[in-house]
């Protein structure tokens, strides 16, 4: 990070010294597990942190100080005046004084750049900013959990009684993706793009083209399988099944492809496209097709843990054509909103996020399957 300081003194305003210091910190409140919210996901929906009962947690995760030597300003006796070196060696004039500045945010420790389930993450840098807010509680939102990353600039008045100036400038920051996968980044910012154009002027049944950034022959197949309790309320009997004395449940098969090999790791407003196939129904399917959200999940660990689960996106779905063995199949495309940040873990606060499969878009409704989609820093498997 580079920058600059500038100093304005009047004719009555003097300085000793000046200080910059860059700091990250990370805070987090978090609720007893019985208090949050039940239903298909555990969240904090309706609860702020001053209305239930919490443990808290600050950690500083970084904090670098450095002296601004008044030898070192540039002097301009004017704003338009040309910088020339401060040659009094001190800030005893009235004028502008600067001094540029840049800061080498280290490595957070070594052997740090492979995370769970060899995921080449974002590796030993800190994680980005980030803050997790109630929902409005009389107007009011609270933070739950923040990364915060600032600059605080500290003026020291020479003087017994007087008091020093103090401003903090708070920054984004967000970690560069690790080398191992940039180009793998590049090529499924590509195929988001692609994606986005190709639903946005879809015929149906969709044709999917060859000319994809990266071939759905070439992409990852989850297999799920579906019966009538996963829906989550009861089936009618057909009059076949009446007459006939079948009580048997029904079951199909499904697939879910898309692109997750090597990884599944995709870049931030990433759109992620997909392909729904029922691979077998003995009878008449039991759903249109299965139903596909993008969920985020942030893990607070303090003295107490807790998880806020939430939905973020709902998948767009058009029917393709068939596939090369006559298979029905539908493509599908979920986008990442704007507000996300890149998946990350600390041991306080962690953000993660994964496509859910379900067979309706009910809260009812059982989930089916869980897969990691990420953007860049750690990849972890979850089950339903």
């Amino acid at each position: 990070m580079t920058g600059s300081v500038t100093l304005y003194c009047s004719e009555k305003t003097r300085a000793s010294e000046v200080r910059i210091k860059l700091k990250s910190v990370i805070a987090i409140a978090v609720p007893r597990a019985s208090q949050a919210t039940n239903g298909d996901m555990s969240h904090f929906a309706g609860l702020s942190p001053s209305t239930v009962s919490t443990s808290t947690h600050e950690t500083v995760l970084l904090q670098i100080d450095k002296r601004l030597r008044p030898e070192d300003a540039q002097y301009r006796p004017t704003e338009q005046s040309s910088p020339q070196k401060n040659h009094s060696s001190r800030i005893d004039r009235a004028g502008y004084f600067e001094w540029a500045f840049h800061f080498d945010l280290p490595e957070q420790g070594a052997n740090k750049n492979t995370l769970p389930n060899g995921f080449p993450g974002v590796g030993s840098f800190y994680p980005p900013s980030y803050v997790l807010e109630s929902d409005p509680i009389h107007g009011r939102r609270e933070e739950w959990a923040s990364v915060k990353w600032y600059l605080k600039v500290t003026v020291e008045r020479p003087g017994l009684f007087r008091s020093n100036d103090r401003t903090l400038i708070p920054f984004i920051y967000m970690p560069p993706p690790p080398d191992s996968v940039s180009s793998l980044l590049i090529q499924r910012q590509a195929l988001s793009a692609q994606t986005q154009d190709l639903v946005s002027h879809a015929s149906v049944p969709l044709v999917i083209p060859n000319t994809l950034a990266e071939s759905p022959s070439k992409w990852k197949t989850h297999y799920i399988q579906l019966n009538e309790a996963a829906l989550g309320q009861h089936i009618k009997r057909t009059f076949l099944q009446k007459l006939t004395g079948s009580n048997k449940p029904k079951e199909e098969r499904w697939a879910l492809t898309f692109p997750g090999n090597p990884l599944a790791v995709f870049p931030l407003r990433a759109v992620v496209p997909f392909i729904l196939t029922l691979v077998h129904s003995a009878e008449m399917p039991l759903v249109v097709h299965p139903h596909v959200a993008l969920v985020q999940k942030v893990h607070l660990k303090a003295r107490s843990s807790a998880a806020h689960a939430q939905y973020i996106a709902h998948a767009t779905v058009v029917t393709s054509s068939l596939s090369k063995s006559g298979m029905q199949q539908w493509f599908g495309s979920i986008q990442f909103p704007n507000w996300c940040s890149p998946t990350f873990e600390t041991s306080l606060l962690g953000v993660e996020y994964f496509l859910q499969v379900k067979p309706l878009k009910t809260p009812e409704a059982q989930v089916l399957l869980n897969i990691p989609p990420q953007l860049p820093q750690k990849l972890s498997e979850l089950h339903a």
